[in-house]
């Protein structure tokens, strides 16, 4: 895993996530100063987990994304895809001297193995998860010594727990009763994904990747709009906002509304409204590739609703 250089790393801290005493908060608590770059970093008004940049290329010219290309843009912009945010928190909290590696875990939505990279940080006290590639973060790390470990999410219960498999250890993400997409599931609960400790080099993401980023009848991302981040985030709560499809759904601990529109036409002035940072360019190239059938079913319900106090 390749490292940033000093001045990339302060530039970095101090001019985009306003962090100007790193340094010393690194030899004093290092487990504070990463909760602290979590939170700016996912709650900066410039982060969104999205699929335009890679949605808007043409089909011809998609290719997988590589190792410079998921650090410099997020470095530069705080905006990507999973790969890009985990792969480049990994490097900066290797930058800043921490023990940190990369793992593979298999989202159930996605139909091939090993297709959701994640970043581990090793402390005196235990392991930590950070996953900032997903469209429902959480913004904090997740204690991986500390399970389970649950936290409120549209009304709804989003739980890290490890489980033994046959004898292995294995961590896993369960979403309690229903998630914010989807709604009401007809189950208990689902296991979102999993994942064991083996560590990973970048390039061992590269098939999934190419059928992430490159193949059109396998990958929802190809098909559909989908994008989150965070309206605001302090110690009386959160916001979050994800457009999946034609949907826009606003999200707190125990609030949810969701909106659905006719067409991506139709949505662009709010979508342009909550992700002010993002191209309107890239957003009308990418809807044009996008299928109007929109919402795949197991994604995201369809369901317009008020707002609804859980």
């Amino acid at each position: 895993m390749q490292a940033l250089s000093p001045e990339s790393v302060t530039d970095f801290l101090t001019k985009k996530l306003g962090i100007h005493d790193w340094e010393q908060k690194f030899q004093e608590n290092k487990l504070e100063l990463l909760k602290e770059v979590v939170r700016s970093y996912i709650t900066n008004p410039d982060y969104a987990f999205q699929n335009l940049t890679l949605a808007s290329i043409l089909p011809e010219k998609r290719r997988n994304p590589t190792r410079e290309s998921s650090v410099n843009q997020c470095l530069n912009s705080l905006r990507g895809m999973c790969i890009d945010h985990n792969y480049f928190m990994a490097v900066l909290f290797k930058s800043l001297g921490y023990d940190t590696f990369v793992v593979g875990s298999t989202v159930s939505v996605l139909p091939m193995p090993m297709n959701h990279p994640l970043c581990i940080i090793n402390l005196d006290d235990g392991l930590w998860l950070v996953d900032l590639g997903m469209g429902s973060v959480f913004n904090q790390p997740i204690p991986l010594h500390q399970l389970p470990f649950s936290f409120p999410v549209a009304g709804y219960t989003c739980e890290y727990r490890k489980v033994n498999e046959n004898g292995i250890d294995v961590y896993g993400r369960f979403h309690v009763k229903g998630d914010p997409m989807k709604g009401d599931f007809d189950v208990p609960e689902e296991r979102r994904y999993h994942f064991n400790l083996r560590p990973m080099e970048y390039e061992e993401f590269n098939d999934p990747m190419k059928i992430i980023f490159t193949d059109s009848d396998v990958s929802f991302f190809l098909n559909m709009l989908y994008a989150f981040r965070y309206v605001f985030s302090n110690s009386d709560g959160f916001q979050a906002v994800v457009f999946m499809g034609t949907t826009l759904i606003l999200f707190s601990g125990t609030e949810i509304q969701k909106t659905l529109f006719d067409s991506y036409e139709e949505m662009a002035d709010t979508f342009e409204k909550y992700f002010p940072k993002l191209s309107m360019i890239e957003y009308k190239e990418a809807t044009k590739y996008f299928k109007t059938s929109q919402n795949r079913k197991n994604i995201v319900s369809n369901t317009p609703t008020e707002t609804v106090r859980l």
